[in-house]
């Protein structure tokens, strides 16, 4: 693949991911991924007065729905996940898109400008992520807000060695934190917080990227912008980094050593 959307020269992407359900993952129901993604986006909808909460990619739906009935929510995907969200959840709006091709939603403007936009964890399953970004404009166009997550690459197993394609078999390709705020502002999203969030529940550690693109309608004030998690400072982020791909070279270097080893005694 010849386009990599902002991630660096040399990187190699997975040319055909194997189709993702939430629904029948390993762990389901313990592991709980990104939960503080759902956290801000329910705090940034208390803040600005929002009544929806929109899920792009929503996955089994059980993050989105249990921000009902706070929030009317509405939840976008495809396949059997979607299948499992309208049967399990009945309250929820549910519809259908593909996220390679669909740049708009069948969502009145009223709707849009009351919703606060999630996309968690969709983009790295897609072989093209532009008409995800460009969908995600489109509702900006009224929502005010848009999250949007996905694992840092420089901070999971191989680190800034990574040179792809994903372990994972779901994933095409996985972004640095500056190389995914470089690429959404390229398709014309406007970022008003670029920055790391939790993982998951049971290391809580921040190592998923979360980048908060501004729609028309954001205020822009300081108890929006609060809203975000922390920001990490660039020389701790520097610092894990570097940590990570030593720690990558000296099991590579052990494994090599130990390797010689056997050969020689054989």
């Amino acid at each position: 693949m010849t386009e990599n959307f902002g991630i660096k020269r040399g990187y190699c992407s997975r040319p055909a991911p194997d189709y993702y359900s939430d629904t029948s993952r390993p762990g389901a129901g313990e592991i709980i991924w990104q939960p503080e993604v759902y956290e801000v986006a329910a705090r940034m909808a208390r803040t600005l007065g929002r009544r929806h909460i929109l899920d792009i990619g929503c996955g089994s739906g059980e993050k989105l729905a249990a921000l009902y009935p706070e929030f009317q929510i509405i939840g976008v995907d495809f396949g059997g996940n979607l299948e499992h969200c309208r049967e399990k959840y009945p309250f929820g709006q549910w519809l259908v898109a593909d996220f390679e091709k669909a740049e708009n939603l069948p969502l009145d403007e009223v709707i849009l400008k009351d919703c606060v936009v999630i996309c968690s964890d969709v983009i790295e399953h897609l072989v093209d992520p532009r008409s995800l970004l460009r969908l995600i404009a489109c509702l900006l166009k009224h929502a005010p807000l848009a999250l949007i997550s996905t694992p840092e690459r420089n901070l999971k197993e191989k680190g800034w060695l990574d040179n792809g394609p994903p372990l994972n078999p779901h994933h095409v390709r996985e972004w640095s934190l500056n190389e995914l705020s470089s690429f959404a502002e390229s398709m014309g999203l406007s970022l008003a917080y670029a920055g790391l969030t939790i993982t998951n529940n049971l290391r809580w550690q921040r190592s998923t990227i979360l980048l908060g693109a501004k729609g028309a309608t954001w205020p822009a004030t300081n108890a929006a912008q609060n809203c975000f998690p922390p920001s990490v400072s660039p020389a701790l982020y520097w610092f894990r980094v570097a940590r990570k791909a030593f720690g990558e070279w000296r099991a590579s270097l052990r494994s090599g050593l130990k390797s010689s080893s056997s050969a020689g005694a054989a």
